[in-house]
């Protein structure tokens, strides 16, 4: 399959759950009236439900199997597309915390496997590990569109990750996030060299805007980019979608002038990036 079509959805957590699921219900809807065939939707990280959010009078997590999965399950089904669920809270045998994971479903509607955000969100006044566990596996999962690598908002700012992902065979990266205003710029700088360095497109989902309880909001500017970091497909403001396509070949023409991974001298640094 030498060219894939994507869509990307935006989305702000801003009512409750039921209701985002709608909003990613319509949005799909009108996504698809002009892209009759697509091989792989992504939403982005904590859409679903935040914690302390407006949905707050909700429980906060959900157990595995639950309406979340069963919902983009029909979706996988709907448009027979694979699906990257963006990530939502699911309950541990913890009872004060939570995982953030992403789930992969294939185009029969088959959950594939999960990814739980590795590196958790303590930094600029923020502390996820007060409700969240993080997780201890990389995100590679096998579609009929290839290999795939997911990581989740955060873990972008530790290139070792993306660099095991690429390296392990992932023709290209799915990240949710909910990166927080005012770092438009880390956002986009990090996105694009993560492509660039890694030489593999990447689809970066986002949360865009603020709600009344939200100190900063999100910055949006969900993207998708090729293998030299270059912006083939981006949301406008607010929530919303995209449509872009990933070309295999051309990832193969820009590794081949650039051969870095065999040019790389992991002789020097090996036993530091273990």
């Amino acid at each position: 399959m030498p060219v894939i079509h994507v869509i990307g959805l935006q989305l702000l957590c801003n009512t409750n759950k039921e209701g985002m699921l709608e909003k990613a219900a319509k949005l799909i809807e009108k996504a698809m009236e002009n892209q009759k065939m697509v091989d792989l939707i992504a939403a982005p990280e904590m859409y679903y439900q935040r914690f302390g959010g407006d949905s707050s009078q909700e429980e906060f997590g959900e157990e595995p199997g639950g309406r979340f999965e069963a919902f983009w399950k029909e979706i996988a089904r709907t448009y027979h597309t694979n699906v990257v669920t963006g990530s939502y809270a699911v309950k541990t045998q913890n009872e004060e915390k939570v995982k953030n994971r992403a789930l992969v479903i294939d185009r029969e509607g088959k959950l594939v496997g999960y990814y739980d955000k590795l590196h958790l969100f303590d930094a600029y006044g923020v502390c996820e590990s007060d409700w969240s566990l993080a997780g201890n596996s990389l995100g590679l999962f096998d579609l009929d569109i290839g290999r795939i690598g997911i990581e989740i908002c955060y873990d972008l700012r530790f290139p070792e990750e993306a660099r095991a992902l690429s390296m392990s065979g992932a023709k290209f990266l799915v990240i949710p996030a909910a990166f927080h205003q005012p770092r438009f710029d880390h956002w986009e700088l990090l996105v694009r060299t993560t492509s660039v360095v890694n030489l593999l497109p990447v689809l970066a989902v986002n949360q865009s805007g603020k709600t009344e309880r939200d100190r900063n909001g999100f910055v949006g500017r969900s993207m998708l980019t090729d293998a030299e970091g270059r912006i083939l497909a981006q949301a406008s403001d607010g929530e919303g979608y995209f449509l872009g396509e990933i070309d295999f070949e051309t990832v193969k023409a820009v590794r081949k002038k650039n051969p870095a991974f065999q040019n790389q001298r992991r002789d020097l640094y090996k036993e530091w990036i273990q």
